[in-house]
């Protein structure tokens, strides 16, 4: 029996369309024509890499983008070798010495590099959100964060990448299939865990871990096994990575909405005041700064958190937009 080769399953004035479009020659109605046999075989897109002339639609326009520039890259230098080609020989060229079909096999293995090594976004402003992952995990982003996870997750791997904000990881175990969030210059890794990571706008990343352990190695080759209840930071500014001693009340309070100040200066309430009310916060002197606040606050609203601090600490507190000003 007779093997079946690929271009025996194709339409047989497929090349001959693909090279007139390639060498410009191409009329409108051929054009179409070509468009038209693509949508009657789907397997066939992975020829927009050489049918540069040929309109996509919208949503095909970013995959053909990083298709065509990847392929590009490993087609330059065989290109740079071959002797200059007269424009109106390049239909010759590409049927007789085989470049029509070196190029879609790049294509095709352009599409699978596209398809198995690129993210999908998931990106928050002034609300939260969260995700389920394909393998159980789930995932909760606080306001203004973008996360990234693979196209292919959970296939061999399960890597996420935490371009900016917060984001709290409820992780599935899986003993042979470790869990990484890349944030900045640290990767943290685990197999079945809960913990927090915020990344913030100067490349500090913070970590904070509620239960089992996670290891966080920066690109410097440090690491450190964080265990349940530990806090370290890091920044891709500092080659260390640093455990925290200061108290985890409030890291979790964007999740939680509860925040809790135990004889807390003035001044670290500030902080936790500005991430989690998405706000710019300034103390104006020393005097207010070091005054220590009691209080405990469950989902209450910024303007009656404001109300009792101020009684509480007999400070004035000005609000313009998104800053807030303590003073005398």
């Amino acid at each position: 029996m007779r093997a079946i080769r690929t271009k025996d399953m194709l339409p047989e004035n497929i090349w001959e369309l693909v090279a007139r479009i390639q060498s410009g020659e191409a009329s409108e109605a051929e054009e179409q024509e070509l468009q038209a046999l693509l949508g009657q075989h789907p397997e066939l897109l992975k020829t927009i890499l050489v049918v540069d002339a040929l309109q996509l639609a919208p949503e095909m326009e970013a995959a053909a983008d990083e298709m065509r520039t990847h392929s590009w890259q490993q087609l330059q230098p065989q290109l740079d070798e071959a002797p200059p080609v007269p424009r109106n020989n390049i239909r010759r060229l590409l049927i007789r010495t085989g470049w029509a079909a070196a190029i879609l096999v790049a294509g095709l293995l352009s599409y699978n590099w596209w398809q198995h090594n690129t993210w999908k976004t998931l990106a928050t402003t002034n609300a939260k959100d969260s995700l389920l992952l394909p393998d159980g995990s789930r995932v909760f982003l606080n306001a203004n964060t973008t996360l990234r996870y693979a196209r292919n997750y959970g296939q061999g791997s399960r890597e996420l990448m935490l371009e900016s904000g917060e984001a709290y990881f409820e992780v599935a175990p899986q003993q042979n299939n470790p869990f990484t969030v890349h944030a900045a210059a640290v990767d943290i890794k685990v197999l079945g865990t809960a913990f927090n990571v915020h990344r913030l706008a100067n490349g500090q990343v913070d970590i904070f871990v509620t239960s089992g352990s996670v290891k966080a190695e920066n690109k410097s080759g440090k690491s450190m096994l964080l265990h349940a209840g530990a806090q370290a930071t890091t920044s891709d500014k500092t080659p260390d990575i640093k455990p925290v001693a200061t108290s985890s009340d409030n890291v979790l309070a964007w999740k939680t909405n509860r925040l809790v100040f135990h004889q807390m200066p003035l001044s670290e309430v500030a902080v936790v005041l500005a991430n989690y009310y998405q706000l710019d916060v300034v103390v104006t002197d020393s005097v207010v700064s070091h005054k220590v606040l009691q209080a405990t606050f469950n989902n209450k609203p910024l303007d009656e958190v404001l109300d009792v601090i101020g009684k509480a600490l007999n400070v004035n507190i000005t609000k313009k937009h998104k800053t807030l000003e303590f003073h005398q």
